[in-house]
């Protein structure tokens, strides 16, 4: 009671006092009626002690809140919605698991298979950029061609393989022209070794083979049987390879589409570069098909093809697809 006057304290304890004295008049009145063999309520006297000590009175709370103070607010569940921008995502090592083994100072190719995740086309000047880690002779950057959302894309980088022998480790990222990074980066690890043999160079009554000339060789099918490039027949005669392609036309028939020569010294480290002019329906030449043929460590061939078309109605194109050796 420190805070309460002296008058207002003696009030409030005269009102319990008389509260007190009514509940005992009550309970005197019901003591009257009972008859238990004990002397009658006449005759009993109730008395009550009151400590004052004992009562604790709390004024009422006539403060004024603090402005400064806050009020508690409710708190709400946030909504979120998902973006909507320019996305990828990884999908698989087409080459080159993580940890393959090459020859120290070799050449490969490392095809990385990505898909446009997000809404919007990857924009032109979309660029695949050198990282961090080992560059292993790859370029700074590679220009992407731009991806619809949904679509997949192989993304091949030609790359050579460090002298000294060890592990090496290089990361790649899609890279917009505005200097935004476009999902997750990619990389590539191998680990370089010694080579088994020392390359030798063989006379044969049908010319001159190289040991990079000799994998070629043998017919050849493309894995994905949806592809436009069905199968190849690729043979040596008088230092000369020659290369016959069978692909699908317009209607998905599988066509002879022709052979091309090339010298056999222009396989090179396990690459050959051929071109092609025709027609995929016959008739007079429609194209111009530049491609790449790669070896790879797993016993595959690998052909990029950039094919431009003479008719402007048609669009140009540029295609990844993997072969596997085959029977005669």
């Amino acid at each position: 009671m420190g805070d309460i006057p002296l008058a207002e304290r003696r009030g409030l304890l005269k009102s319990l006092t008389m509260i007190l004295v009514l509940v005992a008049s009550a309970l005197a009145c019901n003591l009257a009626g009972v008859d238990n063999g004990q002397p009658s309520g006449d005759d009993i006297t109730v008395t009550f002690f009151l400590d004052p000590t004992l009562l604790t009175l709390v004024p009422a709370d006539t403060s004024t809140p603090d402005p400064a103070i806050p009020s508690p607010v409710p708190t709400e569940t946030p909504t979120v919605t998902p973006g909507c921008g320019v996305w990828s995502e990884f999908v698989d090592d087409i080459t080159i698991p993580d940890g393959s083994e090459i020859v120290a100072g070799g050449q490969f190719e490392k095809v990385w298979r990505l898909r446009n995740n997000g809404c919007l086309p990857w924009p032109a000047g979309t660029q695949l950029v050198f990282l961090s880690g080992d560059q292993m002779g790859g370029p700074d950057a590679l220009d992407i061609s731009p991806v619809q959302p949904g679509a997949l894309i192989d993304i091949s980088v030609p790359l050579v393989a460090p002298e000294a022998f060890g592990s090496y480790l290089g990361r790649w990222q899609l890279i917009t022209p505005d200097g935004v990074s476009i999902g997750p980066y990619v990389f590539v690890q191998i680990v370089t070794v010694p080579p088994t043999a020392t390359p030798t160079v063989t006379i044969t009554p049908t010319g001159l083979l190289y040991d990079t000339v000799l994998p070629f060789l043998g017919n050849w099918i493309n894995q994905d049987v949806e592809g436009r490039i069905t199968r190849l027949q690729i043979r040596e005669a008088g230092n000369l390879l020659y290369v016959s392609m069978w692909g699908r036309d317009q209607s998905g028939t599988e066509v002879y589409w022709g052979e091309v020569f090339t010298p056999s010294s222009d396989a090179i480290d396990h690459a050959l570069i051929l071109t092609w002019r025709g027609n995929e329906n016959g008739g007079a030449a429609d194209r111009v098909e530049n491609q790449q043929l790669s070896l790879l460590p797993d016993g595959r061939m690998y052909i990029f093809a950039s094919v431009d078309y003479t008719d402007p109605a048609r669009q140009d194109l540029t295609q990844t697809d993997f072969f596997q050796r085959s029977a005669p």
